[in-house]
């Protein structure tokens, strides 16, 4: 809560940019999920340019607070 959607943090645009030109458009392709509990565990990022990660930085401390717990919870956050 009280933190701009991430399309409007200008600091995360590159790394934004990045993800759309490789095809990663949703959480879901970049979430992790223990296959029995469908529990949330870790995000699972691509190789990252080295100039893309004070960006991805900034990225990964904003997903920690919206981080999806169940995948069946995934739903809204497409």
């Amino acid at each position: 809560m009280g933190q701009q959607p991430i399309n409007r943090q200008a600091r995360v645009n590159p790394i934004l940019s990045f993800f759309e030109r490789i095809g990663i458009h949703y959480l879901d392709q970049i979430s992790q999920w223990d296959p029995y509990s469908l529990l949330w565990s870790s995000w699972s990022f691509p190789a990252i340019p080295n100039d893309l990660n004070a960006s991805l930085s900034i990225l990964q401390s904003h997903l920690h607070s919206i981080a999806p717990v169940k995948k069946n919870d995934l739903a809204g956050f497409r």
